[in-house]
């Protein structure tokens, strides 16, 4: 992870710099704040220096996202949701995950080329919705 200085910092060897670091659960996400305090080695006439900050307002938000949020977005699957409806559409009990991953490679044999790349899905998807 990265968890920049809000403005560039002069440091010297010798300098200390501590870090408290603290992550929220908000809905399905984490919210990141960092407070950083640098001491200066020996008082050379630098006084210490503290930030706060959050990746709260850090966010990025484009008009796209906001779009795909409005009530009124009427939503279509990307290749990655259709992946995933395919694969639990299958995941019924009656297949192995093998057997799943074969059909991913028949319905997307450029994606899934690979066919150890079609087990990897299934089995992200099965972990996940599956008991």
């Amino acid at each position: 992870a990265f968890f920049p200085f809000s403005e560039p910092l002069a440091v010297d060897a010798g300098d200390v710099i501590s870090v408290d670091l603290r992550a929220d659960l908000v809905g399905d996400d984490y919210v990141w704040s960092w407070s950083t305090r640098l001491r200066p080695r020996g008082g050379e006439g630098r006084s210490a220096r503290r930030f706060a900050q959050s990746s709260f307002f850090a966010y990025p938000v484009s008009p796209e996202f906001l779009h795909k949020r409005a009530s009124d977005h009427r939503p279509a699957l990307n290749q990655q949701g259709r992946v995933a409806r395919l694969v639990l559409d299958l995941v019924d009990g009656s297949r192995t995950n093998q057997e799943i991953a074969d059909a991913l490679a028949v319905a997307w044999p450029i994606e899934f080329a690979d066919r150890g790349r079609a087990l990897q899905r299934v089995i992200e998807v099965s972990e996940r919705y599956s008991g």
